[in-house]
């Protein structure tokens, strides 16, 4: 199992899905007939680099719980 490097480098199955996730979320946003083309390239910078930063890991840290409960799933 790989674990989260936290010096940010991915290996190349980490990009592609990365990649995957991006091209996916850019065909939803060109469905929007009513959205401003002009401003696409901001768009796409600002959706790459919302993929990107969310490749973390699903499971995050527990907080400090005194019934021992399991850590939380999701960002």
């Amino acid at each position: 199992m790989r674990s989260f490097r936290r010096d940010r480098v991915f290996d190349p199955t980490d990009l592609e899905i990365i990649d995957r996730v991006y091209e996916a979320a850019w065909a939803r946003v060109e469905t929007d007939i009513f959205r401003d083309i002009a401003k696409d390239d901001e768009r796409k910078t600002a959706l790459r680099q919302w993929a990107s930063i969310r490749s973390k890991p699903w499971i995050t840290a527990p907080t400090q719980n005194l019934r021992g409960s399991p850590p939380q799933v999701g960002p």
